[in-house]
């Protein structure tokens, strides 16, 4: 909808496939780890506590999220996969 329909989605589909996974390890991840590190957190600098780990997991998040669309868009212009995505050429002379 974004794109207005100027990229087909073959090309965007290794970039959606990378950051969903990168997102699950996220998700695994936060369930793991940010009950404790929000209780330490809150223990030491009280109400604040909260928000720095929240703004500590929305970093790790996009963070994620920026390299995974990084590296599908890579993947999506690698000669073998450009082919069989119908990846339109770069735009760069």
């Amino acid at each position: 909808m974004l794109l207005g329909a100027r990229i087909p989605w073959m090309p965007l589909l290794p970039g959606s496939l990378v950051v969903a996974a990168g997102v699950l390890g996220v998700a695994v991840w936060s369930k793991i780890y940010m009950p404790g590190a929000v209780e330490r957190s809150l223990q030491e600098f009280g109400p604040f506590g909260s928000l720095f780990v929240l703004l500590t997991w929305l970093t790790v998040f996009f963070t994620v999220v920026t390299i995974g669309i990084s590296v599908g868009y890579v993947i999506a212009h690698e000669e073998p996969f450009a082919r069989q995505l119908n990846t339109p050429p770069d735009p760069r002379p």
